[in-house]
């Protein structure tokens, strides 16, 4: 600031300097709006100077500058707030926008509003309000501090703001409100026409919070009338602080309207208080087509008090499936102990629906009162309600009902008796396997697969173990094999064991099932083990299982080793009936250093058909006699 107008006020000039001193060169010279800096600065530059220095943050910087503006004739300050606050959209020097903190289009009026709240210049209302309202909300502490400083009337704030421009006009509302209070509202009514939703909204919020008798008629109006749904609902939050008597009203007034916010916020904002009246309203609302309207009415009946059980009874009642089971878990989280209330209401009702109703409520609840409504429906004598218990008691998973279970399982209804293995089957308890094992002997193919699936679910070596041990009980050989070969790989253990340990009748099922399940290849493998038990094993497996891979597999074998895994296979050759086997039977016979072997192969040579080769008394084979006509047929007696 090289030089000072000689036109300006001395007190100024000096203001000026004594800022420019305390400042330093960053604000020298700061243009005034939409001037260009010059060598002189002009008067209303020397204000900006002194107005930028009422916002640092060195306490002697403002304290200077506010003594300097005192100093300042008040028609000049005036004038200067009046031209700033009015050119606040045009452009501005930079260093000004970046010591206020503010958008370009609104600092200098920042600075204008700092200068009339810390001088108390009488600036014109309508010439702060509009600034005020374009403002950012976080900018605005200057123009309400200013706005206080003028203490303007009633009428002159709204004028001020039915004047501000559209776009700003319902935050010009809020800022109106803000500073007049109660006393403002009569004049801003005329706004409740007002062409933007956005500004009758502000309207009615203003209105809403002054808690003004006329506030409630006005939000009324607004909620029949109003063609805007933002405006409608605004007006419900007014309404909410009406009466009983007139919320009630509202709340079916909203329910008919056209948008489901407005009828989503009329559920949560009016029903709260008004529990009894409001009852059937909110059955109403829980039938209404647009999900956000239905499950604002669940959050209301589930806080209900316990004089509305009736509606709580109803409404689970109407509901459809996907609302009841929304509104019972809304109870679950608010309340539990009224699914127990519930549920016991409805367990003595005449009519089956209700009971099995309440059987379904009482599986949502853990209260010993609760378990016993449902599992004293397992005994009730409507079969719809007996399936309702079993479906609960999955869904429980309770142990204590095992009993009743089984005894379900006698019941002539096959669906009860299908909801009652499906329950068992959710039971994580012992006693339940050899009771589904029972069940895939009913007579219903549905029984059946239910409960062939609860034990594939507990897929197990020791359930494969429990179902092959039933291979022995001939109703049940079929329907385990059917389980055993769905287990795979689980069963394989299971069924070598009953293989090598069960009578013949019961062995040859567990090959049957052993060959779907695995075949012959992994025991073909274990001839191969250095562990002769694991090929002992083998060796019976594969005989067990028959067929041309274990043929094969068992001539390999005659050369193990281990005289009892050759024994087992010479013994088992001749019982396949392949006819491969001869020759290499014939071989053993002559040259296995164990007779025990070697008599083996004589009896395999005979099941297979065939006598065995005659020897010299130099131990020489002599030619075989030829086979038998009759395969099996006993050896050939000597001529």
């Amino acid at each position: 600031m090289a030089a000072v107008d000689a036109g300006a006020d001395p007190e100024l000039r000096q203001g000026a300097r004594d800022a420019r001193r305390l400042l330093g060169p960053a604000y020298d010279a700061a243009p005034a709006p939409g001037a260009i800096a010059e060598s002189a600065p002009s008067e209303d530059e020397l204000i900006a100077v002194l107005a930028m220095a009422l916002r640092d943050p060195d306490e002697r910087v403002r304290s200077r500058a506010a003594s300097s503006l005192g100093r300042v004739p008040s028609e000049v300050l005036t004038a200067w707030a009046e031209r700033t606050l009015a050119a606040a959209g045009g452009d501005r020097n930079e260093t000004l926008a970046a010591n206020t903190r503010a958008e370009p289009s609104t600092g200098d009026a920042i600075l204008a509003a700092s200068v009339v709240a810390a001088i108390g210049v009488p600036v014109p209302v309508r010439a702060l309000l509009p600034p005020a309202a374009q403002a950012a909300t976080a900018d605005r502490a200057p123009f309400l501090a200013a706005l206080h400083a003028v203490r303007p009337r009633p009428e002159e704030l709204a004028a001020a703001a039915i004047s501000t421009p559209r776009v700003h006009r319902a935050a010009a509302v809020d800022l109106a409100w803000t500073i007049g209070g109660r006393a403002v509202l009569p004049h801003l009514a005329a706004l409740l026409q007002d062409p933007s939703g956005a500004v009758r909204s502000a309207v009615l919020d203003a209105m809403a919070a002054s808690d003004d008798p006329s506030a409630l008629a006005a939000a009324a109006n607004a909620l029949s009338d109003d063609p805007s749904a933002p405006v409608r609902a605004t007006a419900i939050h007014a309404l909410a602080r009406g009466s009983v008597e007139e919320r009630v009203a509202s709340l079916a007034q909203a329910l008919t309207d056209p948008d489901p916010d407005v009828r989503a916020v009329a559920v949560e904002q009016l029903s709260p208080g008004i529990e009894g009246p409001a009852g059937n309203l909110l059955l109403e609302a829980l039938g209404d087509d647009d999900e956000r309207v239905w499950r604002a009415s669940l959050r209301q009946l589930a806080a209900l008090p316990p004089s509305a059980r009736g509606i709580l009874w109803t409404a689970i009642r109407v509901a459809g499936r996907e609302r009841r089971e929304a509104l019972i878990e809304a109870l679950v989280g608010s309340d539990p102990d009224v699914l127990t209330e519930i549920a016991l209401a409805g367990a003595h009702s005449p009519d089956p629906t209700d009971r099995a109703l309440a059987v379904q409520i009482g599986a949502h609840s853990s209260s010993p009162a609760a378990t016993a409504v449902v599992t004293f429906g397992l005994e009730d004598p409507d079969p719809s309600v007996r399936r309702a218990a079993a479906t609960a008691i999955a869904r429980m998973r309770l142990p204590d009902a095992v009993p009743a279970l089984t005894r379900s399982l006698s019941d002539p209804q096959a669906d009860v008796r299908v909801e009652a293995v499906r329950a068992l089957g959710m039971v994580d308890d012992g006693s339940v396997l050899e009771v589904l094992i029972s069940a895939l002997q009913d007579p219903e193919g549905r029984v059946r697969a239910m409960a062939a699936e609860a034990l594939l679910r507990w897929r197990s070596p020791s359930v494969a173990r429990t179902l092959a041990g039933h291979l022995g009980t001939p109703d049940l050989r079929r329907p385990v094999g059917e389980v055993l070969v769905r287990m795979g790989e689980t069963a394989i253990e299971p069924l070598v064991r009953v293989l090598m340990d069960g009578d013949p009748e019961t062995a040859s099922a567990a090959a049957s099932i052993l060959g779907s399940v695995s075949g012959a290849e992994r025991f073909v493998a274990g001839l191969s083990s250095r562990d002769p038990e694991v090929r002992l094993r083998s060796v019976r497996v594969l005989g067990a299982l028959g067929g041309p891979e274990a043929s094969e597999a068992l001539l390999g074998a005659l050369t193990d080793p281990d005289q009892r895994v050759r024994n087992r296979s010479v013994a088992l050759l001749g019982s396949l009936g392949d006819p491969r086997a001869v020759g290499p039977l014939r071989q053993v016979f002559l040259t296995d250093p164990v007779a025990e072997v070697a008599s083996t192969a004589e009896q395999a040579l005979r099941m297979l058909g065939h006598l065995p080769p005659r020897q010299s008394s130099a131990g020489s084979s002599a030619e075989a006699e030829e086979p038998s006509s009759e395969p099996n047929s006993g050896p050939q007696q000597e001529p």
